[in-house]
């Protein structure tokens, strides 16, 4: 019914296909004439809320930041090891999983019923370089709610019938995974990026199988303490107001001497390489997933700003040029964007897309035409930087509406050492990045002669015209093994 109604509008709207076209006479309707388009509005001014900064009697750091637009806080206890800390891979997040599936006198059942009864919401896990426990809850039920958080962080009963529950949802999740071409396509490009190690580690069914309670429990004595603790509070609160509840719940939370975790090395980065091809086979794909990139600058690094602005127009952005390029004057895919990740080690620069089976040579050719032409015949423009910079600067007093996003942002800050003000100074430097440093340091910093390529798709019907690029093939398994490699067109 909805579909007939959209269709019969569009009707009303546009005419008959076949309707002729009524024109108005310049005596019905005169012109108007514009000496100049109106100019863009300024982007409005924005400041990030100042922290408020405490701390506890056993040393766990506090930052608040206060929104009181609505009556919602949520409190994350941000802890200092994560997932590549651990021999196994999967080991962390089954841990900080497992925090919410039965801790005190409660089950999972019960842990559920008490969050439905204060209206709060409570969740745990574990990411690549550190762990949260978080709450979030109306101000009026702040304090029971946090009760519920530290009853997960500080007496979590790791259940065994629940672990099972979730071991048998890990090895599914496994295996689907094993089926997904964006997500071999995605495992594969870390793994060759950071040679096996670090994000580039690669959990297995045997990883999963070996972990027990007794594993998990472990973890977390040696990890969940208030040593290696950090309380973000953000919302309808302010710190004089939270820190005696923090107090009289996480006070007397277990402190233990800890060693910060050692950081990982740059010996984990693969090496700079031309060009490459790494193509897996998924027989009969009607679409190809490609990935593309190499290591860029340390988030630190003073150019940055205009790394992030120039990829923001090349290609991050919807209206970016690879975007448009491959979805709107070809219509080879939905989507294509390129993008900039941190972690302790430098930025990975990587361009990413599903593409029509067919022209999966052709878009990777026009993805490299782009990134050629955008530093030598067609370099950046004007209006390109100013789209991505309004883009940022537009949205960023929507994002941070959000009091997650803003300890998100917080956590980074404290996380990779990061300057205390990067976030409050970061609209201002982009303000202040122009045309020409962007160009110079795109030019610089992104070579696209250097990318490692990662393709899934119908090898059958794909490894023809790959060759013909005249770029080096590498054939790998989904679990990056290699089959055959070298190829080039003659």
């Amino acid at each position: 019914m909805m579909t007939q109604l959209l269709l019969w509008n569009n009707f009303l709207a546009c005419g008959p296909k076949d309707a002729p076209v009524e024109t108005a006479t310049p005596e019905a309707t005169p012109t108007r004439e514009y000496a100049d388009k109106p100019a863009a509005l300024e982007a409005p001014s924005f400041t990030l809320p100042k922290l408020e900064r405490g701390e506890l009697s056993n040393g766990i750091p506090v930052l608040v930041s206060n929104n009181s637009e609505t009556p919602l806080v949520t409190v994350q206890i941000v802890f200092n090891a994560g997932e590549w800390h651990t021999d196994n891979p999967q080991l962390a997040s089954a841990a900080m999983d497992m925090l919410t599936e039965g801790a005190g006198e409660y089950d999972a059942a019960g842990l559920s019923a008490e969050q439905r009864r204060l209206a709060a919401s409570l969740s745990s896990y574990a990411g690549l370089d550190g762990s949260t426990a978080s709450v979030s809850s109306l101000k009026k039920n702040l304090d029971d709610s946090l009760g519920l958080l530290d009853l997960i962080v500080s007496t979590p009963s790791f259940p065994t019938k629940e672990w099972e529950i979730l071991q048998r949802q890990y090895r599914q999740q496994l295996q689907a995974q094993k089926q997904d071409p964006n997500a071999i396509a995605n495992n594969l490009f870390k793994q060759l990026m950071y040679k096996g190690q670090y994000s580039g580690r690669e959990t297995t069914l045997e990883d999963i199988d070996a972990i027990t309670p007794a594993d998990m429990k472990s973890w977390y004595e040696t990890n969940i303490h208030a040593g290696n603790a950090t309380i973000y509070v953000g919302g309808d609160t302010k710190l004089d107001d939270v820190l005696p509840m923090l107090e009289s719940r996480f006070a007397d939370f277990v402190t233990k001497d800890t060693k910060p975790p050692a950081l990982p090395s740059k010996d984990m980065m693969a090496e700079e390489i031309p060009t490459t091809i790494h193509l897996v086979d998924s027989p009969g794909a009607s679409q190809s997933v490609i990935y593309a990139g190499h290591f860029v600058t340390e988030r630190t690094a003073d150019t940055s700003d205009e790394l992030y602005l120039s990829n923001l127009a090349i290609g991050g952005l919807f209206i970016a040029r690879i975007n448009m390029n491959l979805r709107e004057d070809k219509g080879w895919t939905y989507g294509a964007r390129s993008g900039i990740s941190y972690n302790h080690l430098p930025g990975l620069f990587k361009v990413r897309t599903s593409v029509v089976a067919e022209h999966t040579a052709d878009s990777l050719s026009e993805i490299l035409k782009e990134l050629r032409n955008s530093q030598a015949e067609s370099p950046i423009t004007q209006t390109e930087l100013d789209a991505a910079r309004g883009y940022i600067l537009g949205t960023d007093p929507i994002r941070y509406e959000s009091p997650s996003y803003l300890l998100s942002q917080m956590i980074q800050v404290g996380r990779y050492n990061l300057p205390a003000d990067w976030y409050d100074t970061y609209n201002d430097k982009l303000r202040s990045v122009t045309l020409e440093d962007a160009q110079e340091v795109w030019n610089g910093t992104v070579d696209p002669n250097k990318l490692v390529v990662v393709i899934v798709g119908d090898s059958a019907s794909l490894r023809t015209p790959l060759v013909e690029l005249g770029l080096p093939i590498v054939e790998m398994d989904a679990q990056g093994t290699v089959l055959t490699s070298g190829d080039t067109a003659q």
